[in-house]
C-alpha cells in the first residue's frame, strides 16, 4: 500500500489548518464561522449581496401581491342559466337574509320594478347594499328564486354587477327571459 502525500499544510492564526494555496478562496461566510473577524471590504459586500437579495424577494411579492389583487376572480356569467331564467334583473341587496333587493334594470323588458323578494338569495353569499345581476324564475307559490345552473344539482349563482360582468352581459340583454 502506497500512501499518498498531501500538499503542505500551514495553521493561521485563527488555528484551522488549510491547504496551502486555499487561503485566498476562503469566503466572508468561512472567515465569519472560523472566529475570524470580517475585514471591512468583506462585511460591505456581505452586506451588499444580502440587501439585493432581500430587495429581489421584496419585489417579487410585490408582483405576487400585484396579480392578485388584479387578476384574481373575473366574473363570468354562466349563459346557459341566464338562457333558462325568466327574468334577468340588476339589483341592490336590501336584506340578504330575507331576500329583499331593489330592482334597478329589468333587462328581460318591463315588468319587475321597486322592491321584491328572492327565495335563497342568502344562500349564493349576497351581501347587503351590493348590486348583483341576478338570473329569476318563478316558484310554484307565484315568488321569485334565483335560476339553477342546468345541470349542476340545482345549484345557484348571481353575479356581481361590475363593469366586466354588464360588458359580458351586454350581447345577451336581447334574448333575456326567453326559455
Amino acid at each position: 500500500m502506497s500512501r499518498r502525500k498531501r500538499g503542505p499544510r500551514s495553521k493561521p492564526a485563527g488555528g484551522v489548518a488549510v491547504k496551502a494555496g486555499d487561503a485566498n478562496e476562503a469566503s466572508p461566510a468561512d472567515e465569519a464561522s472560523s472566529g475570524r473577524p470580517l475585514s471591512d471590504s468583506d462585511a460591505a459586500r456581505f452586506r451588499r449581496r444580502l440587501l439585493i437579495a432581500v430587495a429581489l424577494v421584496a419585489v417579487w411579492w410585490a408582483v405576487l401581491i400585484a396579480l392578485v389583487v388584479f387578476t384574481a376572480n373575473p366574473v363570468t356569467l354562466n349563459r346557459r342559466q341566464l338562457g333558462r331564467s325568466e327574468k334577468i334583473v340588476t339589483a341592490q341587496v336590501l336584506d340578504a337574509a330575507d331576500g329583499q333587493v331593489k330592482v334597478v334594470k329589468d333587462w328581460s323588458g318591463a315588468g319587475l320594478t321597486g322592491e321584491i323578494r328572492v327565495d335563497g338569495l342568502a344562500d349564493v353569499g349576497a351581501r347587503d347594499g351590493k348590486t348583483y345581476i341576478i338570473p329569476l324564475s318563478l316558484t310554484r307559490r307565484g315568488g321569485w328564486e334565483i335560476t339553477p345552473i342546468p345541470d349542476s344539482s340545482h345549484r345557484q349563482q348571481i353575479y356581481p354587477a361590475t363593469d366586466d360582468a354588464l360588458k359580458q352581459f351586454a350581447p345577451h340583454r336581447s334574448s333575456a327571459g326567453g326559455r
